[in-house]
């Protein structure tokens, strides 16, 4: 929690060279098809950079990008919600795995002063947002003393989601 700061940072000063990176992987990968997974504050400037993409890249380029898989999403709900509603012509869509029981989005809604992130999952369920599918991960979340942050990589049925996602687009 001491470095989250620091962190933050961090992840915005790479958002140019992932631009710069995903241009040129898109533009020399022979199957045209690639697929992206961030997590937790990773996500930021992952969307970051999607959304300036999606600016300077033509929709025949941006189809390239077939799948980006949010895994507990460290960004806060309604600038998700503001950048998810930019975001269109990726094939796959956006699909989001989040949690109840992440101590780590508890640790950032703490720092945040409470604000809600798109990786945490409420009463009232996962953030829902038109053209990305949410998914809550709150029951592969067993062991106490994890920090239920890495769910989405721990857990063979969520492991096995995102194979099928990844395979199929479904």
């Amino acid at each position: 929690v001491g470095s989250y700061t620091y962190d933050k940072d961090s992840a915005k000063q790479a958002e140019p060279f992932l631009v710069e990176f995903l241009d040129r992987i898109v533009s020399t990968m022979p199957t045209r098809q690639v697929h992206l997974i961030a997590h937790s504050m990773g996500t930021s400037p992952l969307l970051d950079a999607l959304e300036k993409i999606q600016l300077k890249w033509p929709a025949e380029k941006r189809v390239s990008i077939s799948t980006v898989i949010l895994a507990a999403p460290d960004i806060d709900q309604d600038v998700f919600e503001g950048i998810a509603g930019r975001l269109e012509g990726w094939r796959g869509g956006l699909t989001l795995y989040a949690s109840n029981s992440d101590k780590a989005m508890a640790a950032s809604r703490m720092v945040a002063g409470g604000r809600l992130r798109a990786g945490d999952v409420s009463q009232s369920g996962p953030i829902i947002v038109k053209g990305v599918d949410s998914i809550d991960v709150s029951a592969a979340n067993t062991d106490f003393l994890n920090l239920g942050h890495n769910a989405y990589a721990e857990r063979s049925i969520v492991l096995d989601d995102i194979k099928i996602l990844l395979r199929t687009g479904m």
